[in-house]
């Protein structure tokens, strides 16, 4: 939705449900069926937006679901490029049904934040 002549604000998301077939051969710890969903919000004014994103997995079986929300500034530059500066797991809930089995994870159920830096270039 434009909001003026260089001004949008953006909303998006998806929902899916993922079963693996067949489920014999699946390594151990990865589960045969889960239910996916996202929801993202955008905004931008001039050659910088701002995306705010969340995402929840849910396995069936599993108490309680894991969702995660992240957050990123890009900025477009002049010379037809784009700078993203931004975090994943900024706030996360749950355990994450397809991360590592690890023991520290098992007594921390909150996933760790990634910081990103983005560089891409249009040729």
């Amino acid at each position: 939705m434009s909001l003026g002549k260089q001004s949008w604000v953006s909303i998006g998301g998806t929902l899916a449900r993922v079963r693996l077939i067949p489920t014999a051969q699946l390594p151990g710890g990865l589960p045969p069926e889960w239910d996916s969903g996202s929801l993202s919000l955008s905004g931008g004014v001039g050659n910088f937006r701002g995306d705010i994103t969340g995402q929840m997995i849910e396995v069936p079986g599993q108490s309680s679901a894991y969702r995660t929300v992240g957050a990123g500034v890009t900025w477009r530059m002049p010379w037809k490029a784009k700078l993203s500066v931004g975090a994943e797991n900024l706030i996360s809930r749950g355990k994450n049904p397809f991360g590592l089995p690890d023991t520290r994870a098992a007594n921390n159920a909150d996933e760790g934040r990634v910081p990103y830096v983005r560089y891409q270039q249009d040729l």
